[in-house]
């Protein structure tokens, strides 16, 4: 469309582990079906919106999980000598399979980052800090316990083209 444009994005992977205690019991196939929407309401200024689908099968049925997210982000200049300003986040549930003598594991994890990006005189050359969460929260079927963090970072950033 004029302002904006609709994608479907399919990944399948087959993943084979190696190393730790247990590798080959992760093994197996993943995918993901998503649909997203891109937008902008100025030169600079953009925006994107999805929904996803992923599975994950493994030898051991207990590692594999279905489950679903949402996502966002938006960028918007906040000065004329393009400085920026980053909004993401992104929502996902995931339910774990069911397997014999294992109680059903169902988590929902949360990421959320801030930046700010400032020029830093060089063509695209840009120095970013931001924050960031991360929370994930189950229905204490496992040993797997919530948690929520809180992080800072310094990025030097390279932007291509306009």
């Amino acid at each position: 469309g004029g302002a904006g444009r609709w994608a479907v994005e399919a990944e399948a992977v087959k993943q084979d582990y190696r190393g730790g205690p247990i590798p080959s019991l992760r093994d197996g196939g993943r995918y993901d079906l998503a649909l997203t929407y891109r937008g902008g309401s100025a030169p600079d200024r953009s925006w994107i919106a999805g929904i996803a689908f992923e599975m994950k099968d493994a030898d051991l049925r207990a590692l594999g999980y279905r489950g679903g997210r949402v996502f966002a982000a938006m960028r918007t200049p906040i000065s004329e000598n393009g400085a920026y300003f980053d909004l993401s986040g992104t929502l996902r549930r995931i339910d774990h399979r069911n397997a014999p003598l294992i109680v059903d594991l169902k988590e929902t994890r949360l990421f959320t980052r801030a930046a700010v990006g400032m020029p830093l005189g060089s063509q695209g050359l840009y120095a970013e800090g931001a924050v960031s969460y991360t929370g994930r929260w189950n229905n204490n079927a496992s040993l797997l316990r919530d948690y929520g963090s809180v992080g800072a970072e310094l990025r030097l950033v390279y932007r291509f083209g306009k």
